[in-house]
């Protein structure tokens, strides 16, 4: 059996800190480097992992490099300049960027590190916090054969199913658009269900309506619960999903496809943002459009 490969790992936050938890318990050596929250980090290194003291140090030792970033200023930061992995990687590293990010800078990012000897594939993640955890994640990949190569034993390693949807960018736009229709078909519920409790309709009653019809969704069978027990647990922030429904609609704007549904989405998630929501969980937009409409799912 071949050594396994020296992972570093970029961003061990509420999805990261999953990732490298999975590697370890599957033998691979890794590397963290810090970031404003301790917590994830502290708690990696007590399971195994090593602490290197930047991103230029943890490049230039790791075989692999795992981003998981919060936006996209970040990902300029980490990937370019003196300091960032396309300067100090080795070539023949292989890179798997799990940010949800635009896939125009993907394409460049991934051309870059071509030029590097470098293997960039956008891997994003189709899950929340509890599959990295647990190693049940999916993933949607973009890169080209060598890439995908280059890649392919670490990323069978912490998820459990791969999806190829074509070359370097493809795996990012195809994150887009599962995203803005996850987060439409959110916003539709949390609207729904704050008219359903300004007009006195039973929650409970409502959920089982909609479960036994065709409204029914993977989304409403999280939303409904919480709305109805007030559980604003942090798992997905309001921040991060505007990211995402900005990054689609200004993928939709430069292809020239009207976007009516994903830029109403939009609007409605930058509202939340407006009022203060943005560091919470997703599930404050039903708090704010509540406060707005003039009713409440419960004391904030």
């Amino acid at each position: 059996m071949s050594e396994l490969q020296k992972i570093g790992l970029i961003g061990a936050g509420l999805m990261g800190k999953g990732i490298g938890k999975i590697l370890l318990e599957k033998g691979y050596s890794v590397a963290v480097v810090a970031h404003s929250n301790r917590g994830p980090i502290d708690d990696l290194i007590e399971r195994g992992a090593t602490e290197a003291a930047t991103v230029a140090e943890l490049a230039a030792a790791a075989q692999v490099i795992i981003t998981c970033l919060p936006s996209i200023p970040s990902v300029h930061a980490v990937f370019e300049g003196p300091d960032g992995i396309l300067e100090n990687a080795a070539s023949g590293t292989a890179i798997i960027d799990t940010t949800t990010s635009d896939p125009e800078l993907t394409q460049v990012l991934a051309a870059q590190a071509a030029e590097k000897g470098l293997h960039l594939v956008d891997a994003p993640l189709l899950g929340g916090p509890k599959m990295t955890w647990e190693g049940t994640i999916s993933i949607v990949v973009g890169g080209d054969e060598a890439a995908m190569a280059a890649c392919s034993s670490v990323l069978g390693a912490f998820a459990a199913s791969v999806f190829h949807a074509g070359g370097a960018g493809s795996g990012h736009t195809a994150k887009l658009i599962n995203n803005a229709v996850t987060l439409t078909n959110s916003a539709i519920l949390y609207e729904s269900f704050t008219v359903a409790q300004k007009m006195g309709v039973d929650l409970e009653t409502l959920f089982k309506v909609m479960d036994a019809s065709m409204a029914s969704s993977k989304r409403l069978h999280v939303i409904a619960p919480a709305l109805m027990k007030n559980d604003h647990t942090k798992t997905f922030a309001v921040s991060t999903a505007t990211k995402d429904v900005v990054l689609y609609s200004g993928m939709t704007t430069a292809l020239g496809v009207p976007s009516l549904v994903g830029d109403a989405t939009r609007a409605l998630y930058q509202l939340a943002c407006g009022m203060g929501y943005g560091e919470e969980n997703v599930t404050r937009i039903a708090t704010a459009l509540a406060k707005l409409g003039g009713t409440s799912f419960g004391d904030e």
